[in-house]
Parts: structure tokens; sequence; C-alpha cells
């Protein structure tokens, strides 16, 4: 999901290096530069074979203003170690002793934050680097400065002209009735070995639900389905923007793509990169083209762009309910499972803040007749799971204000500047 881009790159890269282990990473501090000349570049420095006990990993990461980009590398870490990076900054992730992204593919932040994690086997730490992006970073818009008062949701709703989606349906479903012969609840399979045995992970994570090893609220409604799952479009609306998960083939998630769309009643052009201000997004997140082998045969990247009756997806495209956008993205799967699917859905509204949106429960925008066909096969997969799983608590069905969603909307707030945006969470719309 857009919003959360990056503060879940780092998170993902935590809870994927160290598997099953409850250790938590160690956090340390390193020291960062800021490169005036626009002519030098960052030299690789190969680590030693030989890593004593004694050296401590290090990371130095500089700025290039022409053209913008940041430049980092890693000193001192054990040769077995495998590296990722991620930033606040970029919605790429970063693999190795070296890493650069150019910078202005979303708003740039003031500070701009870079993480590397280092693993050993299950053995991980992070380590941290701030770098101050000076005149590059986007301006601040000057009502947000001027009114820090007035919450999101009132400027939101007295400055939108764009009318709020409509959903026609789910990106997945059906997702009821169970069957228990061929162990699915609609297109949800129930795989022991991935959520009995696992007991991190579920079909179906609620919006506002726990995520499994993540401090965060679910800010999406998350499907965990075989990969040759097909995904739909769940209203007419236009793409905003499509954009690349991209791993390099070096985990079994992820590299697949994210799919923005916005109502038809926004006539704007698409940015084609962060959504204009004062619209609605659906985005339907990890989705694979139909022209990709499913199950993924990793370390195999698959890049075709997703196929619509034959045609490529591009920004600016007019889709239609019910089209196939393509297979559900890529989950990964070491303990051979055998499911290997997912993907997800958000429904946003912007602000004229980039630091700012607002997130909703999906199932309260679906159209009246089908929001209740919807929330009934969603109870009826809950009650089936819960009885199949032998846990009654699976899903605290009294606590959601729909079948599926804890939470009507949040407010999210990063202004800060910090990894996660300041979260606000609400049982009602209003």
């Amino acid at each position: 999901m857009w919003r959360y881009t990056n503060a879940l790159l780092i998170l993902a890269l935590v809870s994927g290096c160290a598997g099953g282990s409850d250790v938590r990473p160690s956090v340390q501090t390193t020291e960062s530069k800021v490169m005036e000349t626009t002519e030098s570049v960052v030299t690789s420095v190969h680590p030693s074979t030989e890593h004593s006990p004694n050296d401590q990993p290090t990371v130095l990461c500089e700025i290039k203003e022409q053209p913008a980009k940041v430049i980092c590398e890693a000193r001192d870490y054990a040769s077995d170690s495998s590296l990722q990076w991620a930033s606040n900054a970029t919605t790429r992730w970063g693999n190795g002793p070296n890493w650069d992204f150019d910078l202005g593919e979303m708003p740039v932040p003031a500070t701009i934050q870079i993480s590397l994690e280092i693993c050993a086997g299950s053995n991980c730490e992070i380590l941290r680097t701030d770098l101050d992006s000076g005149q590059l970073a986007t301006p601040i818009p000057e009502s947000s400065q001027a009114q820090p008062t007035t919450s999101v949701q009132e400027t939101v709703l007295s400055a939108s002209d764009v009318a709020p989606p409509v959903l026609g349906r789910l990106p997945i479903g059906p997702f009821a009735p169970y069957d228990s012969e061929s162990g699915h609840s609609g297109v949800l399979e129930f795989n022991w070995a991935r959520f009995v045995r696992d007991k991190t992970m579920q079909p179906l994570i609620a919006y506002g639900g726990q995520l499994p090893k993540r401090e965060p609220l679910n800010s999406t409604l998350e499907f965990h389905v075989p990969s040759d799952t097909l995904v739909y479009a769940p209203m007419n609306g236009i793409v905003e923007t499509i954009y690349w998960h991209d791993n390099e083939g070096l985990h079994q998630d992820w590299d697949d793509w994210g799919i923005m769309i916005k109502p038809l009643s926004d006539n704007r052009p698409p940015t084609d990169g962060a959504p204009a201000p004062f619209t609605w997004i659906v985005e339907i997140d990890h989705v694979v083209s139909l022209n990709c082998p499913r199950p993924r045969v990793w370390p195999d990247v698959c890049r075709l762009l997703p196929i619509i009756d034959g045609v490529e997806l591009e920004v600016g495209m007019t889709v239609r309910e019910g089209q196939v956008l393509g297979y559900a993205g890529n989950l990964s799967d070491y303990e051979n499972t055998g499911l290997k699917g997912r993907t997800e859905i958000s429904v946003q509204q912007t602000t004229d803040d980039w630091r700012m949106n607002n997130g909703y429960c999906p199932l309260l925008f679906l159209a009246t007749g089908k929001r209740l066909e919807i929330e009934d096969e969603i109870r009826d997969y809950m009650a089936a799971y819960e009885n199949w799983a032998d846990d009654s608590d699976a899903y605290n069905e009294d606590e959601m204000v729909s079948s599926g969603c804890y939470y009507a909307r949040a407010e999210y707030d990063n202004s800060s500047g910090g990894e996660w945006a300041e979260e606000t969470w609400y049982k009602a719309l209003e």
C-alpha cells in the first residue's frame, strides 16, 4: 500500500530474514554525510574474507545532486552475510554491499532515512543512517503549516470534489461456502502447514487486524491464496499508477505489481507516481501478469506487465469492474506448504499534504446489495476457518464494524518524518 511502502519494506526485511525467530535484531546508529560535489562517485570497497568479532559493520551514504540520487556502501560485514537496503525516499529495495537510487520517484523527505539489514543465518541486525536532503526536499504545502489544528478528515471532506469509489466486488472471491473435500472456502485454501502449524498467518487478514511480527495494524484487506488465483478489477476507474515491487529474485516475496485505480469522476491526468491531492485511490497490491508462470519458478523474476483483455496495462487506461488484472502476487513459501500467492486491496483518500492521508475499510465502499452478499460470505468463512483450525479466537467478530474490518477508517500523519506514520483509528466513518 503506497502510504506504507517504505516502512513496510523495512519491516518485511526484519521478519523475512529472521524467519521464525522471536529475537529482535539490534539497531545501530551510523555516521552519514552529504556529498557537496556533483562529480564524486562512491567507490565500492569489498569486505575482507576475514571478519574479526571486534569489527563493527558500518554504512556510508551520500547524496549526489546532479542527477539527484543517493549512493550507499556497507563496510566491515561478514562475507557470508546477506545485505538488504530500504529507504523512506524510494519504493525500491537494494541488495548487496552497494546501493544507489534516484530521488524524485516519490516526494523527497527532509530527512532521508536509510536502513541496512545484515543477516548471517537467522541472526540479523539493522544499521540506520540519515541524510539531510536540503533543497532537494519536496516543499511542504503552506496550507498544512498554516492550519495545523485542522484534522485531515475535515480538510479532505471540505476540499474534495471527487466522488468516493463504489466497488462492485473485491479483487478475489467468492469466500464461501466451505468444502471439506477440497479444503477450500471459496477461493481461500485451508492449508494446515501454512496456517495451523505456522500460526503466523490466516487466509484473510482483516483490515485493522494485527500483522505477524509487525507493530502497525493492517491497512488493507490481505488474502493468502493459491498463486494461480485470478485478481479482478473491483470497480470502473482510471489507472493512476502502476509500480513494481522489486526484490531481484533474491527472496520469494515481492517481484510483482501494484495497481492504483481512481474513480472516473477524477478527470485530471494521472500522475504515475504519488497520487494527486484530494482524490480517492483503490489500490490492488501484489499482481502478476497472466503471461507469467504460476506457481513462480523461484528465483526467476517475471517482469511482464499485467494484461487486460490482451492489452498491456498502462497509466491512464480505463478499467471495468470484473476485468481480470492478473494472478495473485508472490508469497514466500520456504516450508513448501504449496500456498504461494497473495493480494491486497485498500481504499485511500489523499490530502493536499503528501505526508497525510486517510485509509478506509474497503467493504464499506461496496454497492449496497453486493456488500451484504460479501459480508455474509466472509462471516461464513470466518466461522468455518475457526472450526477447521480449532481456534475460536482466530477472529474477534464482536469487535468488527463489518465482517473483515475491525475499524472503519484511519488517519495517517507522517509529518514527523519517522519510519512509520502516526496512526489514529476510528470505528465510525464520521
